[in-house]
């Protein structure tokens, strides 16, 4: 990350998903973000990981749930992450550092 900090550039860019529905009915369930679902009143994270999906979280709001499947997916495939938004260097520090202080626990931070 340090040769991104001050620059400016974003270290990833976000890869939308590319066709959000290929049938007529579209599910209630459905988000218009990458691993994100609706649970009744929540909605909850999932990446896949080894061929299985697991549980990251579940959040009052579809965007708080989008960025902890970005940082998931960040944390794990690193540059080559789909992520649903576009993070500089410093973004994803500060996010890092937010997830150490909270003991291995992601938390939105209040400015998002």
């Amino acid at each position: 990350l340090k040769p991104y900090f001050g620059t400016g550039r974003y270290f990833v860019s976000n890869k939308r998903k590319s066709n959000p529905c290929r049938s007529k009915f579209i599910s209630k369930r459905r988000s218009v973000y990458t691993g994100v679902t609706r649970n009744s009143v929540n909605y909850q994270t999932l990446l896949v990981i080894n061929k299985k999906k697991t549980y990251a979280g579940s959040f009052p709001e579809e965007l708080d749930a989008a960025r902890c499947f970005d940082f998931y997916s960040l944390l794990l495939r690193q540059r080559s992450a789909i992520t649903n938004f576009s993070y500089t260097a410093e973004e994803i520090q500060l996010m890092v550092d937010r997830f150490v202080m909270n003991n291995g626990i992601f938390e939105v931070s209040p400015q998002t």
